[in-house]
């Protein structure tokens, strides 16, 4: 087993660096100067080696972040706060966190930061709402005024879609039921 690297460790080694560099400032000697500056150009890609070998111990402790989304569930009076302003009713808000960081940091999370995400998110399905109801009713005013105003081979034509299941998403078959 590897021997574990302490933050006391690369702090100590950082001082020891910038003392010696420190000290350069006094010195007159040229060829001392270079051997102090080779000295810490190595001791340089030593310690940023520590530094990587201590970051991935620390990855290792704490194990993978959980990635992916967070469900996050509303408190009866952030539902009602949400319903009041967006006309939405959410139970709960789905956030993205790939890099696992806002689950990290649940514990500590303010409760209106959560609800101003629920209120963004109400007032997204809301939108998304009502561009669908719009854009249902412009295709149904479209395909009536087709067949209001259409001729043979066009009216047997949109029968013959609006019977498909696929078309439009299957918008007509939809109404059907």
């Amino acid at each position: 087993m590897a021997r574990e690297i302490t933050m006391d460790e690369l702090l100590r080694k950082q001082r020891e660096m910038s003392d010696k560099a420190q000290s350069m400032a006094s010195e007159k000697d040229v060829d001392r100067i270079q051997a102090i500056t080779a000295e810490l150009e190595q001791e340089g890609r030593d310690l940023e080696k520590l530094a990587k070998d201590f970051e991935r111990q620390e990855l290792a402790k704490a194990g993978p972040p959980p990635r992916g989304k967070l469900e996050v569930v509303l408190t009866p009076g952030q539902r009602e706060r949400v319903k009041k302003m967006t006309g939405v009713e959410l139970t709960s808000v789905v956030v993205g966190d790939e890099m696992g960081v806002l689950s990290k940091a649940m514990p500590s999370t303010d409760p209106r930061d959560i609800e101003l995400i629920a209120i963004n998110e109400a007032r997204k399905l809301a939108a998304h709402k009502d561009a669908d109801v719009k854009m249902r009713a412009a295709l149904a005013d479209a395909v009536d005024e087709i067949e209001k105003t259409g001729f043979g081979e066009v009216v047997q034509m949109l029968d013959q879609l609006k019977a498909d299941p696929n078309w439009m998403g299957g918008l007509f078959q939809k109404n059907k039921k």
